[in-house]
Order: C-alpha cells, then structure tokens, then sequence
C-alpha cells in the first residue's frame, strides 16, 4: 500500500461510515493505551502481551501463552496501584489475561518411510506361519509380508 492510500484511508472511513469511522477511533484508543501500559510491563514480558479491550474499566489482554498469563495475574495488585498514579490508565480497575491461541500451521506432507526387507530366514518364518493359518485374509496379508523380503 502506498502511503498516499493510507493517508487517506482514515479520513475516507470517517466521513464515509460511521461505524467503520468509530472501530477505527477504538483501535487507535487501544494502541495508546497500550504505549501507555508496556511501559508498566517488564522488559521481557512486553513482546508477549497485547491490549485487546478496555470495557467499564476492564482491560483483556492477549498472552502469548499460560506461563506470561500467570506471571500478569501475580503482578496485577502492583500494576493497578501503579495505574492509579496514571491519568490515563486510572480508568482501568481490573485486569484479565485470555491466552491467544496458536497458529495451526500445515505440516508439509511426508512421504512415508520405505518398509524394511525382511531377511530370507525370517520372510521364510512368515510363510511357513501363513500356511497354516485357516483365516484366508489373514493368509493372504501373511504371504503378501512373506514376499517382502531380500533376495
């Protein structure tokens, strides 16, 4: 995208639609505040956190896993007193943590391993135990191992 396109993007939404005019003005709200809070976070806490909402002075933020959300619960007592002393974190009175799923990625196919050979004493063990088996599809799935063998 070019930055003239994305200059004028924020002014298109705004006066062309109200309600796409006012998600955008929510999620700059959320960027601020969430300058605003990473600076109470510690250093190596920052990158795994997120604002997600603040809603009737409830803050969600997305973790990257369990162990940063039980870190944050352990710290949330502190970091409430802290943003009281803060005019524009003093809105928030509690603090959850959802943890953000991962990202299913796609294995990439795997060819499946070449079966091994059986050595000539044990493709001949094999064959002597299909014979007498009376189940023909077992016989037949027995015989068909017995023939993979080495030569």
């Amino acid at each position: 995208m070019n930055d003239s396109t994305s200059k004028k993007a924020p002014s298109y939404l705004k006066k062309a639609n109200r309600e796409l005019g006012s998600i955008l003005l929510k999620v700059q709200v959320l960027q601020e505040l969430e300058v605003c809070l990473l600076a109470y976070l510690p250093v190596a806490m920052r990158s795994y956190c997120q604002v997600a909402n603040l809603e009737k002075g409830r803050l969600t933020l997305m973790v990257a896993n369990g162990s940063i959300a039980t870190e944050l619960r352990f710290q949330t007592h502190e970091l409430l007193m802290k943003f009281k002393q803060d005019p524009k974190l003093q809105r928030i009175s509690e603090i959850r943590c959802k943890v953000r799923p991962p990202i299913a990625r796609s294995a990439p196919a795997k060819t499946p391993a070449p079966v091994p050979l059986l050595s000539p004493e044990t493709a001949q063990m094999v064959q002597e135990m299909a014979e007498s088996l009376t189940h023909s599809p077992l016989r037949e799935v027995m015989t068909k191992i017995a023939h993979h063998r080495k030569k």
